[in-house]
């Protein structure tokens, strides 16, 4: 009687399956750069893409043989749009940053993946600037603020800020209640300059007072700021409004038992007045 010997599989079974991703970058001029991967495991979670970008993502698996195979076909994929942080308002001591993502740059196709991911929370950042509109570094205690928000809020009111004060405010979003994506380009905001007040006059039953607000020296006649710091790329800073609608002139007594007490409200146009 004959005995069959079956071949040993232990070797056949121990040579790993292997796969070789490729990753490239699409863009109206044609392919651009390319990330490739060798790896064990059927899962890869690729990395350093830019948000907003059409990618075509191909794979092939190595044979037991050692040769590779034929690249799958191709799937193209369009990274989720970055954050972009605009403000709606900006006042001496406060701005109000508003976020969401930017519109899409690409027509929706049948072939095309994109992602469905729903924003669970956000993350706000705001941190004070020096004059040139950069980071300040060693331990100087500078505004910073550090806050998380819900995936239905998209602006919020900073305050405590200082007056004619450059900051810088960045947002990222949250998707899937764990990945947490791409901190936005950094929005640069300048607070209001503060209201000045000038005594012309002091009389012994009255006085003359003027007051103005002007734009800061580096959004003036580049002259009147010369030999002062002045950021960089000042045109990229955003600045409030510096149109006065109204103004008003508070004038009270400070020694004790003066109650004297003079609240006027003018118009725009006017920039000076005399105090009874």
């Amino acid at each position: 009687r004959e005995t069959i010997v079956a071949p040993e599989m232990s070797a056949f079974h121990e040579v790993p399956l292997e796969y070789h991703l490729r990753v490239t970058e699409l863009d109206n001029s044609g392919p651009g750069e390319c990330q490739e991967f060798e790896m064990a495991g059927d899962r890869h979670e690729v990395v350093g893409l830019t948000p907003g970008r059409k990618y075509k993502v191909e794979v092939r698996q190595r044979s037991r043989e050692a040769a590779w195979g034929q690249w799958s076909s191709r799937t193209h994929v369009y990274t989720l749009d970055p954050v972009v942080v605009t403000m709606a308002r900006i006042g001496e001591d406060n701005v109000t940053p508003c976020w969401a993502r930017a519109a899409s740059r690409v027509a929706p196709m049948p072939e095309l993946v994109v992602s469905n991911a729903c924003v669970t929370q956000y993350q706000l950042a705001v941190e004070e600037l020096d004059a040139q509109g950069l980071p300040v570094g060693g331990t100087e205690k500078r505004f910073r603020l550090n806050h998380y928000f819900e995936a239905n809020l998209s602006m919020f009111d900073v305050m405590g800020l200082r007056p004619n004060t450059i900051y810088g405010v960045q947002v990222r979003a949250q998707t899937g209640g764990e990945h947490w994506g791409l901190w936005s380009q950094a929005t640069r905001v300048a607070t209001m300059r503060q209201m000045e007040v000038t005594v012309e006059l002091i009389n012994e039953h009255n006085l003359s007072v003027s007051w103005a607000r002007d734009k800061p020296h580096w959004l003036r006649d580049a002259a009147e700021g010369e030999g002062l710091p002045c950021p960089a790329d000042p045109e990229e800073i955003c600045v409030g409004d510096y149109r006065l609608q109204n103004v008003q002139l508070l004038v009270e007594g400070i020694e004790p038992g003066d109650d004297f007490k003079s609240l006027q409200t003018f118009a725009a146009e006017t920039s000076a007045t005399t105090v009874f």
